[in-house]
């Protein structure tokens, strides 16, 4: 369920950036229209319903980058820009790990790194065997 709700919400971003591309050259051609000419009162309307459309999906847009900023970001209410999104992608680049060396040698493949971290883990945090010898009361 997981795999199909992150393959269907790339796939309602990816339309939204088709749908915002669709509107910006609609906007773009209603404008050079109205360079060579005056726009009637439906061309205004339908101008209109497509800047509404538009803030609607930058809207949209700033809601799903806002989570992926720092939180210093979220309250000085940066804009939509690319340094913000690249500054998002790229600390999610950073935190990944490719690779981990070892004592037994380089791991790089992700189920190899899982399995190594969980080990460690189990090995500092687990229980120790116990021992079974004892002095002898005698001494």
């Amino acid at each position: 369920m997981r795999q199909h709700l992150k393959g269907w919400n790339l796939q309602q971003i990816g339309e939204q950036k088709k749908m915002r591309g669709i509107l910006l050259q609609q906007l773009a051609d209603i404008d050079s229209l109205a360079d060579s000419r005056e726009l009637l009162a439906d061309e205004w309307q339908k101008r209109y319903d497509i800047e509404n459309e538009l803030e609607n999906i930058y809207h949209m847009e700033a809601i799903y980058w806002q989570p992926r900023g720092s939180y210093l970001w979220i309250l000085e209410g940066d804009a939509n820009t690319q340094f913000f999104h690249q500054h998002a992608n790229g600390r999610r680049r950073k935190n990944t790990i490719i690779a981990l060396d070892t004592d037994l040698g380089k791991v790089q493949s992700q189920d190899d790194i899982m399995r190594h971290v969980t080990d460690f883990y189990k090995n500092l945090f687990g229980s120790k065997p116990t021992c079974n010898m004892r002095l002898a009361d005698s001494f």
